[in-house]
């Protein structure tokens, strides 16, 4: 230890700390706050312990701080469960830093790398407190180490010590890394690198023409690229998806049950930081109508901003096409084709029990004291025993019900099975009969009175039914118009390999033929067709090349572009562009004479104190507004500035005695002061009793859904679709077609990578019928049932005969293309700097040439043009200029890239060889 340093403390010390050791920051209480429930060792190295009190609480604090202020400044406000996140995080980090550190004082011992007393003396004489005139002053240093405690000293010494061993191991390990001259030049070389090179390019697609097909290359073709045209494995599955919410209608919670889950679970009612702000807006649309935009407006506007009517660029073309509809003209539909699809398909033709009811409702609330509900249950019950009694139920309807049918006599129409709340619906078609009038049935709206008009039972739609059988012969057609349109694209493009006229396959396929003026991307789009690859296709394509057969939206076409114009500006002549223009300078200026009048308002306001704030507003002829307390975040909705993230940073950035400047809003500006602010707030009891009551039945729910999910899972495994249980819990069955690997449900993006690897195995390896074992993803369970499965397979010759030969066509093409580059003229170009793109190539293109010197000559792909480069040198004269110091200053950086690489996997080294555990930190 300093022999020097004795007792006493003085405020000096803790300024010396902010200066020398952040780990002391937070020295005393505040770095033991949490050591009511936080174990002393948060990790140990080789049996050394990381302490909390010591080592992490100091440094995570002000680490988590920082980052706090970041995430403030950005966001407005962060919530609590951001703050725990952050936390979290911050811990993390802060304890692998601790123990590399850890890990490097034990090797400096190991190695025998130690600090003196004069030395950690030298680090004291840095510090302008201990000095005069610019010296350091040994009476006044020890003047202050007089004025400190024994303690305290020792303390400061010891993080001296570990700083100054911490910069001498990793100089130590760092001077371990050497480099030699030849390892700088390349160094240097590679960051000032320049190349000499000739290049020619040409356009592959010229060659496409000269491409010959024929059905013994093409099967030879397909031979050697089959596995592309691999079809997955796929499954159809019938999906349940059972949720805490689906049983909460069976259970019953009451007022005395609420407030005892309430009492023992108040800490989880606690709201973030919240703000309650008063607020004067001045809208931008009170300024619209003064607002006058004169021709001259318009046309500087444009010439300003002629960019924003960039359509890009533009196209026109000849297309022909023929749609599914003509090709099912012929189609025939026999009487076993809809029998068999009717029986196919039962389930899609299923209709659930309908009834035609009225109904009378007085409506009681847990908000009504327990005399207001003994009230309304004495009405309820005057008013059934004359409707039992005889009197018309429509006008006792009108006269008592206080639901939104009272004005039709309470008439609710026809309505399904389930569709009502459960003891409602349950009243109507299981104990009803029809004509009869219902006991008083209690749900959460209130008291019910019903009367039961007419009721259906589920049942199947009859073929005989002239709707279901239209219905069923459009769909046959329409499947059989899929098959058409496969084989008719297939002719067509057999065909066009032949025939590369596109009026003669117009010609010869019966096409209709059309003509269009110039079309940007997103007109073409919205004119012919919103298919994006055809259009992405047609917008690649070159003038004249016919591009086609596709089929887009149940229709084959045929396109060739006549024509191409880069770019479009819409002109200043087109009403739509002066509208737009129109409207946006009268926004512009609305906004900035909103902000003049914001700006006068508060010249007003910043002159008097906040408590005038009503007088003064109110004066100028404004309205002030409160928003009630609310939270900040992205999430949160405020009243008058909905989801406004400027808003919200000003009303948390608040003081008590400020009012802010006018900040800009969706709609205009605003002037926000600051009314009340609250952390940490319970709502009561009363404040929130639905949702308490509704946390509960969700925790009763959780009890049983596990056994409800079985009993669907029984009920799926044997094809009960119409299982009573999935009425009583309001379950919907979801279909899923074409299930792939790679196309997987939803539900598998929330498991574990492990449970969703288990399930996706069953799901492929399950057959036809099969049910798999319960899902569980968080608090909700998937019942799965396999439909259908079909194994992967390769597509047939016939069926991809047209994509292959595009492909053919392509590769053959682009080796032709190939070839031809060597009698194309030569470009020189050089000396060009590796470390920027040059012209037509990017960075990576200029790395491949560097590459390929060795090889005498690189081919590059770019879009539709292929390069040879030829000739390719690299300059290697910058060397020539390296003088000493760039020598130096290279070697340097050089030494320190490798260190930073090597200090990471040796650190990486030492953890692997070491004896590490890390203890749970609690916030």
């Amino acid at each position: 230890m300093l022999n020097t340093l004795r007792s006493k403390q003085k405020s000096i010390l803790w300024f010396l700390i902010i200066l020398v050791t952040p780990a002391f920051i937070m020295w005393g209480a505040g770095a033991m706050s949490h050591m009511g429930r936080q174990k002393e060792v948060v990790a140990k190295v080789n049996g050394e312990s990381i302490t909390y009190s010591g080592d992490f609480a100091a440094e995570f604090s002000d680490r988590y701080e920082r980052n706090l202020k970041l995430y403030q400044n950005y966001m407005g406000t962060v919530s609590n469960a951001q703050k725990k996140m952050l936390k979290e995080r911050i811990a993390r980090e802060t304890v692998n830093d601790l123990i590399d550190r850890e890990l490097l004082y034990q090797y400096a011992e190991k190695v025998g790398i130690t600090v003196t007393v004069d030395e950690i003396k030298d680090m004291f004489k840095r510090y302008d407190i201990f000095k005069t005139n610019g010296k350091f002053d040994e009476t006044k240093f020890n003047k202050w180490v007089e004025g400190v405690p024994e303690k305290k000293l020792v303390a400061i010494e010891n993080s001296f010590k570990k700083n100054l061993l911490l910069r001498k191991v990793l100089d130590y390990v760092k001077s371990t890394i050497t480099v030699n001259d030849e390892e700088v030049k390349d160094f240097y070389l590679d960051k000032n690198k320049r190349i000499y090179f000739s290049y020619a390019k040409v356009d592959w697609k010229d060659f496409k023409k000269d491409v010959k097909v024929n059905d013994k290359d093409l099967k030879a073709f397909y031979e050697e690229k089959k596995e592309l045209y691999r079809v997955p494995a796929k499954v159809v599955i019938k999906n349940v998806r059972i949720q805490p919410q689906n049983l909460i209608g069976n259970y019953k919670v009451t007022d005395e049950e609420a407030r005892g889950y309430y009492e023992a679970n108040k800490k989880r009612y606690e709201r973030d930081d919240e703000v309650n702000v008063e607020y004067v807006k001045i809208r931008k649309a009170s300024f619209l109508s003064k607002i006058k935009v004169s021709n001259k407006d318009i046309r500087d506007y444009y010439k300003k901003n002629r960019e924003e009517f960039n359509e890009g660029r533009r196209v026109k073309l000849i297309y022909a096409y023929i749609p599914k509809s003509e090709l099912i003209k012929n189609v025939k539909v026999t009487e076993k084709d809809i029998q068999d699809y009717y029986n196919e398909h039962k389930e899609d033709y299923k209709v659930l029990a309908t009834a035609h009811a009225s109904h009378i409702l007085i409506r009681v609330d847990d908000k009504m004291s327990k005399k207001e509900k003994e009230k309304k249950l004495a009405l309820a019950k005057k008013v059934l025993a004359e409707a039992k009694n005889g009197k018309d139920f429509a006008e006792l309807a009108k006269k008592y019900s206080e639901g939104p049918t009272k004005t039709k006599g309470g008439d609710l129409g026809y309505f399904k099975k389930g569709q009502m709340v459960p003891a409602f619906d349950k009243t109507v078609f299981e104990d009803l009969k029809v004509g009869e009038i219902s006991d008083l049935v209690k749900t959460r709206f209130g008291y019910h009175i019903i009367k039961l008009w007419d009721k259906k039972e589920t049942h199947y739609a009859s073929l005989k039914d002239k709707a279901v059988r239209s219905s069923i012969e459009k769909k046959i057609k329409d499947e059989k118009g899929n098959g058409l349109l496969k084989e008719k694209l297939n002719e067509i493009a057999t065909v066009a390999l032949d025939i590369h006229n596109f009026n003669a396959l117009v010609s010869k396929f019966k096409m209709t033929k059309k003509r269009t003026k110039f079309l940007s991307k997103k007109a073409f789009m919205s004119t012919i067709t919103g298919d994006r690859v055809v259009a992405d296709k047609i917008f690649s394509a070159s003038k004249g090349e016919i591009v086609g057969p596709v089929i887009a939206f149940d229709t084959i076409y045929i396109f060739k572009p006549i024509a191409f114009e880069d770019k479009y500006y819409r002109p200043i002549s087109d009403k739509n562009v002066v509208a737009e223009i129109t409207k946006k300078i009268k926004e512009k200026e609305a906004f900035d004479l909103a902000k003049k009048s914001a700006e006068k308002l508060y010249n007003k306001l910043k002159l008097s104190t906040v408590d005038k704030f009503e007088d003064i507003v109110k004066g100028e002829g404004y309205q002030y507004f409160s928003t009630g307390f609310f939270t900040g975040g992205y999430s949160t909705f405020v009243p008058g500035f909905g989801y406004d993230m400027n808003f919200k940073r000003i009303a948390f950035s608040l003081k008590y005695d400020e009012i802010s400047k006018p900040v800009k809003v969706q709609d205009g500006y605003a002037i926000v002061k600051l009314l009340e602010r609250r952390s940490g707030y319970i709502p009561s009891y009363s404040e929130i009793a639905s949702k308490v009551k509704n946390d509960l039945l969700i925790q009763k729910a959780l009890k049983d859904i596990k056994g409800v999910a079985s009993d669907v899972r029984s009920a799926l495994k044997h094809s009960e679709y119409t299982s009573p249980i999935f009425t009583k819990y309001r379950l919907k069955i979801s279909d899923f077609d074409n299930i792939t690997e790679r196309n997987l449900p939803y539900f598998f993006r929330a498991m574990s990578a492990k449970d969703a690897e288990k399930y996706k195995k069953m799901l492929f390896d399950y057959s036809k019928g099969d049910v798999l074992p319960l899902i569980k993803v968080r608090n909700d369970y998937y019942v799965v049932k396999i439909v259908d499965s079909q194994k992967s397979y390769i597509k047939p010759f016939s069926e991809v005969k047209a994509e292959l030969a595009a492909k053919y066509i392509e590769e053959k093409a682009k080796e032709l293309a190939k070839k031809s580059l060597t009698s194309v003229p030569l470009k020189n170009v050089g000396p060009v700097s590796v470390k920027k793109s040059f012209d037509e190539f990017v960075k990576a293109d200029l790395d491949k040439i560097v590459a390929a010197a060795k090889e005498k000559y690189t081919i590059i792909e770019k879009g539709d043009y292929l390069y040879y480069i030829k000739n390719i040198k690299v300059d290697t004269s910058v060397l020539k200029d390296m003088d000493e110091k760039t020598f130096e200053a290279t070697k340097n950086e050089l030494l320190n890239n490798k260190y930073e690489t090597y200090l990471t996997k040796w650190l990486a080294q030492r953890r692997k060889e070491s004896s590490i555990k890390i203890y749970p930190i609690r916030f």
